[in-house]
């Protein structure tokens, strides 16, 4: 939709603010989970609030959000759908973007999932103080997306996201041990 709806020189600004939204999703959703898991700490209010709001979501799609693709673009045939593939997968340049820009999720990944296991587990950090860090990361990120795409967008966005890319590795790998410690915590 993003595509469909923006000017090409506007595209970075444009999915610049789709992430502010989503970056204060991340800092709300801690917020609204604290008083459920609070009144429910069995998570069963928590639960079924997220897959309300999914479902609140999901038929937004389905019923008040238009196709944006202009109708000379869109395929009425199957034939026609995989064709629509076949330019996609021919275009280089866009099959490159795409590798790249997947490559965070590598390192997003395992931290989204073992990031408040390990804190938890070698730190002795809670579940409430990981909400209130994921508060402060999304509204930090939030606050910072925005203006920052405003003075990069208009250089190379595949350097610029080669860049980020490496700038994520490079924090994922700077790992600073206790001293008298090893590279990796030893078990108990």
């Amino acid at each position: 939709m993003i595509a469909d709806l923006t000017p090409r020189e506007r595209r970075a600004e444009a999915f610049s603010i789709s992430r502010v939204a989503l970056n204060l999703g991340i800092t709300i959703g801690p917020l609204v989970a604290a008083p459920l898991i609070t009144l429910d700490p069995a998570i069963r209010l928590t639960f079924l609030s997220a897959g309300t709001v999914r479902d609140v979501f999901l038929l937004m799609v389905i019923f008040p959000f238009k196709e944006t693709r202009p109708a000379a673009a869109r395929c009425v045939s199957v034939r026609a759908v995989f064709g629509g593939y076949g330019a996609v997968l021919r275009d280089r340049r866009m099959l490159v973007f795409c590798l790249v820009a997947l490559l965070p999720l590598y390192g997003f990944g395992p931290i989204w999932v073992t990031m408040p296991i390990m804190l938890g587990d070698l730190h002795g950090v809670s579940a409430q103080q990981w909400g209130f860090a994921m508060v402060v990361y999304g509204a930090a990120t939030a606050a910072l997306q925005y203006p920052v795409v405003r003075i990069v967008g208009r250089r190379d966005h595949m350097l610029l996201m080669a860049l980020s890319s490496l700038c994520i590795v490079l924090g994922l790998g700077a790992r600073r041990s206790p001293p008298g410690r090893g590279r990796w915590p030893s078990s108990p």
